[in-house]
């Protein structure tokens, strides 16, 4: 029972003394044509006049489930691998608002955009990280023939984990660069010597792309954590 006693005595004291990390700034990114349909493209004319390209469609908003899941399992994932306890902490302007990202335009919303002088002068953690996520692609087309053209999208996932300490010192710096994924199929057709041509093409889906940052995560802590 006296055992017992002193560990429960001595358990907030162990729960208190707990490393703790600050994620200051989320940079989450992903390309356009990763997340649009339909586009329409101009290239310049036989006379040497340049016709700008233009969109069809405009990018759609993300699912809303992202903006809570996102931030949940980076913010597990940098505590993994930084050995912490590690939360959002964000920048407050003089109304006493929170300042984060937004939701339009195949964005995640609420992710913190802080700087870490800011950061370090109102938070007292013990370490800062700023992370950033990147979803981009590879093209590939095969030749036009009269006018038709197949090709495809190698899609691609990059993650970088910055961190400093409270000297603003750079104490950790790794990333990965993920692409076993699979391709994200196009056409496109164009009018004999048209400069404009029609393109569509299979997109990421909101479940898609948490799926691709969960695998990405897990190939950078098998890479560097060596968990399987």
């Amino acid at each position: 029972m006296k055992i017992k006693f002193v560990l429960l005595l001595f358990l907030p004291c162990f729960l208190n003394s707990q490393v703790k990390t600050g994620i200051y700034s989320i940079s989450f990114t992903i390309s356009q044509k990763l997340l649009q349909e339909y586009s329409i493209k101009s290239s310049p004319n036989q006379n040497g006049s340049t016709i700008s390209n233009f969109n069809y469609n405009s990018i759609p908003n993300l699912a809303a489930f992202l903006n809570d899941s996102v931030p949940k399992v980076l913010e597990r994932f940098v505590g993994e691998v930084l050995g912490s306890e590690a939360s959002c902490i964000f920048k407050v302007n003089k109304k006493g608002e929170t300042i984060s990202s937004s939701g339009f335009g195949g964005n995640i919303r609420g992710l913190p955009r802080n700087c870490l002088r800011n950061a370090i002068k109102f938070y007292e953690e013990d370490s800062y990280a700023k992370v950033y996520v990147r979803f981009y692609g590879n093209s590939v087309s095969s030749i036009n023939l009269f006018g038709f053209q197949r090709g495809y999208i190698q899609p691609i996932v990059s993650i970088r984990i910055l961190a400093y300490n409270v000297e603003r010192k750079k104490i950790y710096d790794r990333n990965i660069r993920f692409s076993n994924f699979p391709n994200l199929k196009n056409y496109q057709v164009s009018r004999f010597n048209s400069s404009t041509k029609v393109i569509r093409q299979e997109i990421l889906s909101s479940d898609m792309i948490f799926s691709m940052l969960k695998e990405t995560i897990f190939a950078y802590k098998k890479k560097y954590l060596n968990q399987e």
